[in-house]
């Protein structure tokens, strides 16, 4: 009781008698952050309370709350929260924490009282009106909860968390297209927050939106295939659902006026990219493939005779029934294939290149940028008949730079300067030729996935992105005449590793390189190679 009641925070004490407040000893400090980067969380806590009992320091009584949280210690993470708040009853960083630690606790109302105390501050304002509406949700006031958490998604700092706590608010009152409406918000922000996209599925399967909930559930078993959830959800909506290929076919995006590539790119070496794989390159499992051709078209089989044509914006389905593979025009009439077919636009006009699009295909799977939509593709499509593993696989027949302008945009953000973005179209050039060949067991070169590279088609491009490709047409990196193995990422932490220590070959050309003065492979372990950090 005494806890629920604000007045008392004062008369509470934390492990007895505290002495005056001053400069914690440095080492101490030291040695509770490595018991913690070391492991050791429960040493590092007894530590960090033991500094603070001595110093009254601000620092260790944080660390010491968090920890307690982390540990699922509420109980604890409160006690301590409370002394350091009856030393430092204006700090913010103390109030955020102690509001922490109530909500943790249950005690919802005490959160809400700390809460109010806290300034307005644009920074922050998102996560209090979050902390303020998970407090409201605790005490049943629904409401309130939904006003406080408009207000997070307004401030747009914590915009996916909001959104998810509204969609969860929505769907407890049975507010199906609320509820779908904020998901499908918070997905945008991040396409990886999967409480959020079962949430979401399960909104669209109640509101009677099946397919929808089937290709949301499907993403999910792209990254979770073990879960029994997921499983059950799809098994269930599949029952419901028609077969797939005799399900409406409607594209969500429409053919976009592509400019062609400048001539002096003819000629150049031609990829084969594997659309909607696994995150290890591996087919998708897909007993349907619609398509639409932006001009018309001709249809040949592998072996190069034409069997069939169509026109530009009809809508056509390759359909997989029995281990048969059939080929479906608009007018319903089955076309049987065995092995492969591949769709070639037929244009004349030399002011745009010919597109197709392909209906539900998945990109990045189990990646933040995962997706299940509609897309669009330069190049040719081929769609191959893999008897072996029983799927239809959607292949994009394309030329290398016209697939770079898929590449960049999906592995840099397109507002890096124009150089980065040409340093990018180097390695990117460069790894495709590299791995060219990569999945041929499965009848292309390279997947779309972060297995090889992240290429995204058509709605992937931009203009700085283009441009990159284009003004270094033909560069690639070498080594002793053949490309070399062009590895990059997102984040190195400040320094690469060299090939060898990471269990490759040992090649002359991937050795550390630091973003720290002062850099040697021998005093990263030592601390030394942190001083002096640029920036």
């Amino acid at each position: 009781m005494l806890r629920n009641c604000l007045v008392c925070f004062l008369g509470i004490f934390f492990l007895g008698t505290f002495t005056t407040a001053q400069e914690p000893a440095s080492d101490l400090l030291h040695q509770a952050r490595a018991l913690y980067f070391t492991h050791q969380p429960v040493k590092a806590l007894e530590q960090y309370i033991e500094i603070s009992k001595q110093t009254g320091a601000r620092e260790a009584f944080l660390n010491a709350a968090f920890i307690a949280l982390e540990l699922h210690e509420p109980k604890k993470a409160v006690d301590i929260a409370l002394a350091a708040y009856r030393l430092y009853p204006q700090d913010e960083e103390i109030l955020d924490m102690l509001a922490e630690a109530f909500l943790a606790d249950g005690q919802y109302s005490a959160a809400e009282r700390i809460l109010s105390l806290l300034p307005e501050n644009p920074e922050k304002d998102g996560f209090l009106y979050i902390n303020l509406a998970r407090a409201q949700m605790g005490l049943n006031e629904t409401k309130l909860a939904i006003y406080n958490l408009k207000q997070a998604a307004q401030a747009a700092t914590h915009t996916g968390l909001a959104n998810y706590l509204l969609g969860r608010l929505y769907a407890q009152e049975k507010q199906y297209e609320n509820a779908a409406t904020v998901l499908e918000q918070a997905l945008l922000y991040d396409h990886q927050f999967t409480e959020a996209r079962r949430l979401y599925a399960q909104v669209l399967e109640k509101s009677g939106r099946l397919e929808q909930a089937y290709k949301q559930y499907r993403m999910i078993y792209a990254a979770e295939k073990n879960d029994p959830l997921t499983n059950q959800a799809l098994a269930r909506l599949k029952a419901k659902l028609p077969p797939e290929q005799k399900r409406p076919s409607t594209f969500t995006i429409s053919h976009t006026f592509v400019h062609p590539l400048p001539q002096a790119e003819s000629g150049q070496q031609t990829l084969k990219i594997g659309l909607g794989v696994r995150p290890n390159g591996k087919p998708e499992s897909r007993t349907s493939i619609v398509f639409s051709v932006s001009d018309s078209f001709k249809i040949v089989n592998d072996k190069n005779i034409k069997i069939t044509s169509g026109k530009a914006g009809e809508v056509w389905k390759a359909v997989l029934e029995k281990k048969q593979a059939y080929l479906i025009p608009p007018t319903g009439k089955k076309i049987p294939f065995k092995k492969e077919l591949t769709i070639i636009a037929l244009s004349n006009d030399a002011t745009k290149e010919p597109t197709f699009i392909l209906k539900d295909i998945l990109t990045g799977a189990g990646m933040t940028w995962m997706n299940l939509s509609d897309k669009e593709y330069r190049g040719q499509l081929q769609i191959i008949h893999n008897h072996s593993l029983n799927t239809l696989v959607p292949v994009n027949i394309v030329p290398l730079d016209a697939y770079l302008l898929g590449v960049i945009a999906s592995e840099m953000p397109t507002g890096f300067p124009l150089n980065a973005l040409r340093a990018q179209a180097v390695l990117a050039r460069t790894y495709a030729l590299k791995h060219i060949g990569k999945h041929k067991s499965y009848g292309f070169d390279l997947c779309d996935s972060q297995n090889c590279q992240v290429y995204g088609g058509v709605l992937a491009e931009s203009e700085g992105g283009n441009e990159a490709v284009i003004s270094t047409l033909g560069k690639i990196l070498q080594y002793e005449g053949k490309p070399i193995e062009s590895v990059f990422s997102a984040n190195t932490g400040g320094m690469t590793q060299s090939s060898k220590n990471a269990g490759w070959s040992d090649v002359p050309y991937l050795q550390p390189v630091s973003d720290y003065k002062q850099f040697t492979p021998e005093n990263i372990d030592t601390g030394v190679a942190m001083e002096g950090k640029k920036g």
